[in-house]
């Protein structure tokens, strides 16, 4: 499980920001056993991947980013489901048993890629959690009420 407070501060525009926008980006270059939560290109929606041997991506039909806002995003892999959450909330899933190979990772970065042509994250990060397993749904709405009001909501 993964878990951010972010805010993003805009649309992106290809002009100017460029594409693939990282909230992480856990890995050894491009594509080594990669572990990518980010923007789908120039997207309103978010990605996870796991790139490598067993490279496999989840990319939702709906948009996912909530503009100027601070929200809690969520991503996790529990062996049979790949799910995405905001504030807490189930957003969508997909039946997937890949789970990221347990290597060293040596190049890990939060709001940035190990692509070259990737864009750096544009917004404000707060709060990045990592968990060695899945959290229940009940463990995210409780994380979610502890964080809210300092974010306003």
């Amino acid at each position: 499980t993964v878990n951010v407070w972010a805010k993003f501060t805009s649309p992106v525009d290809p002009e100017v920001d460029g594409s693939w926008e990282r909230l992480i980006d856990f890995g050894n270059g491009t594509p080594l056993n990669n572990i990518i939560w980010c923007r789908d290109g120039t997207s309103n929606s978010m990605i996870m991947d796991i790139e490598g041997v067993n490279s496999d991506y989840m990319d939702p039909s709906d948009p996912s980013i909530n503009y100027e806002q601070w929200t809690m995003y969520t991503m996790l892999a529990d062996g049979t489901y790949w799910k995405m959450y905001k504030n807490g909330v189930f957003q969508c899933f997909e039946i997937n048993n890949l789970l990221p190979y347990i290597v060293t990772r040596n190049l890990n970065y939060i709001g940035k890629s190990n692509w070259e042509g990737d864009a750096n994250y544009l917004g404000a990060m707060s709060v990045i959690q990592l968990y060695n397993r899945a959290l229940t749904e009940p463990e995210l709405a409780q994380t979610f009420d502890y964080f809210k009001g300092r974010y306003g909501l």
